[in-house]
């Protein structure tokens, strides 16, 4: 997978590392329980969806 998103995307879009898990952890209400995935993969997605 980082393969084809090195041919696709420019160097700083490419994933260091990919995951490959059974369910994401979710609340009862369906949400992405974000801070479990930071925990569990070591902080990884933290930088998902911020700017600045």
């Amino acid at each position: 997978m980082i393969a084809f998103a090195r041919e696709r995307l420019s160097a700083h879009q490419v994933p260091k590392a990919v995951h490959l898990v059974d369910a994401l952890p979710r609340n009862p209400s369906g949400k992405l329980l974000k801070r479990d995935l930071r925990e569990r993969f070591g902080g990884a997605a933290s930088a998902v969806g911020r700017s600045g």
